[in-house]
């Protein structure tokens, strides 16, 4: 079975690594305090609902602003005991839970029929009492929280699937990659992420956080195999989490507003972001040439000659960047024993994507090997140019920022040059090339030893002609 889900906000999944300090601002409107006791938020069709005083309401809201909340005390007839509604499974029908006595929570079905009365079903899984359901978008899994003496701590999160025969199937834990000592509470699916409330009564605090989780390999024969809870979790990115504690988030996606509950007043207050918000975040995995994650490589974002952040990445080469969005950036990512490697990227507003749009970029360094050989090509214009090309100072990027890095670092380096099988012309134009060259790295790199031969003593240059040039480079710790 191959799982179909709607574009995501990948956004609120991605490791916190970031100086928050640094990143671009965004306001955030704190909504008039409803009741101390406000919790459970759910958004159903563009209407936000949420529990106070004991209450189901509907909050009637105008460009994102909470103006009047109704308590809806005729609720399906259920009230006041409904404590959180919601919509989804594979019909798209309308989900609620009904609070009971030690945190008791029973899980309705509301089922529409045409010509008659909606048939209202109780949901049982294992005997489970079953709070904050959420769904795929497809309705094919159903998480939620619940309490088990053989859990992992306190509350778990756990999953069901929809079966063909219109059944839920029997609940699972999703395991230890999300579930801990701590409270897992209060999910909210989106696409292939989960994003939930993390709250450890240790230390007091309540966190936002979020996993990828739902993802699909592939077996030999190209049959698909659904992964479920197997990725790391991460604390939201920057906004969230920033100034006290975040309890719980609903996604509006018909009116692109994301509301959490959280004590940034003081006590229990809704906050909004309204429309889309204006930043983009950038992610990724830093790896060596063989794929394996580096820790603890140290990443820059500049805009233009400006360093904005600086940060490193996790023991799973992850890292994390937010930006501001229709910006020029540039990503330098260095290690000690690795040359480093740059990025050009530009963050762009599109209209139709999601609420937080982002942008995935894993690196890969090459291990240092020093007194090793190693090339670089094309580095100067077509034909006989003597200027390094626009190309050709990128390519060169990676040496010049290790050797200025690196001063104990010396390099030597033979250029060869193939325009014509006239040794004496591919000679003279090395030279120049050559002149043109040292300059450039001086002025990057004044204190570091460099010398360049040249390398046309041959019809060819010493290289094919393919080549328009051709940098040998051999790099060595000039004390030892």
């Amino acid at each position: 079975m191959h799982i179909n889900l709607p574009p995501l906000i990948a956004a609120l999944v991605l490791p916190v690594v970031l100086m928050a300090q640094q990143c671009p601002t965004i306001e955030v409107q704190k909504l008039p305090q409803v009741d101390s006791t406000l919790h459970n938020i759910s958004c159903v069709d563009g209407t936000l609902y949420l529990v106070s005083g004991n209450m189901l309401q509907t909050a009637t809201t105008r460009y994102g602003t909470v103006v009047a909340v109704e308590g809806d005390t005729s609720y399906w007839t259920y009230s006041p005991y409904i404590n959180y509604v919601t919509r989804g499974g594979i019909g798209g029908n309308v989900y609620f839970t009904v609070a009971g006595r030690h945190n008791q929570s029973k899980l309705y079905c509301i089922e529409p029929r045409p010509g008659k009365k909606p048939k209202v079903s109780r949901i049982r899984l294992g005997g489970l009492d079953i709070h904050h359901p959420t769904f795929t978008a497809d309705g094919k899994i159903m998480v939620f929280a619940a309490e088990k003496s053989n859990g992992y701590g306190g509350s778990d999160l756990w999953y069901s699937i929809h079966s063909d025969d219109g059944k839920w199937s029997k609940p699972h834990n999703l395991g230890p990659k999300i579930n801990n000592y701590a409270h897992q509470t209060k999910p909210c699916l989106w696409g292939n992420y989960l994003i939930f409330a993390t709250s450890d009564t240790a230390n007091g605090s309540n966190q936002l956080t979020s996993t990828l989780l739902i993802e699909t390999s592939y077996d030999t024969s190209n049959n698909p195999i659904i992964h479920i809870g197997e990725n790391k979790c991460y604390s939201l990115p920057y906004p969230f989490n920033a100034e006290s504690n975040d309890f719980e988030i609903a996604v509006d996606t018909i009116n692109d507003r994301i509301y959490i509950v959280s004590d940034r007043n003081g006590s229990s207050c809704l906050c909004v972001y309204e429309n889309q918000i204006p930043i983009t975040v950038l992610s990724g995995i830093v790896t060596n040439s063989s794929g394996i994650p580096i820790t603890g490589t140290n990443i820059e974002l500049y805009n233009g000659e400006n360093l904005v952040c600086r940060t490193s990445s996790d023991n799973d080469g992850y890292y994390q960047f937010i930006l501001t969005q229709n910006q020029n950036y540039t990503l330098w990512v260095s290690k000690n024993d690795h040359f480093g490697n740059t990025v050009n990227l530009h963050t762009f507003r599109n209209d139709h994507q999601h609420i937080i749009p982002t942008i995935e970029q894993n690196i890969e360094l090459d291990q240092l090997n020093l007194n090793n050989t190693f090339y670089i090509d094309e580095l100067f214009g077509p034909d006989a140019d003597i200027e390094l090309s626009e190309n050709g100072i990128y390519k060169l990027q990676r040496i010049v920022r290790f050797l200025y890095e690196n001063p104990h670092i010396a390099m030597e380096a033979t250029l060869h040059s193939a325009i014509t099988n006239n040794t004496q012309f591919n000679f003279m134009l090395t030279q120049k090339r050559i002149e043109s060259l040292l300059a450039y790295l001086h002025q990057q790199i004044p204190n570091n030893t460099i010398s360049i031969e040249n390398g046309c003593n041959t019809a060819d240059g010493g290289i094919q002609e393919a080549y328009n040039s051709q940098l040998v480079v051999r790099i060595y710790d000039k004390y030892k």
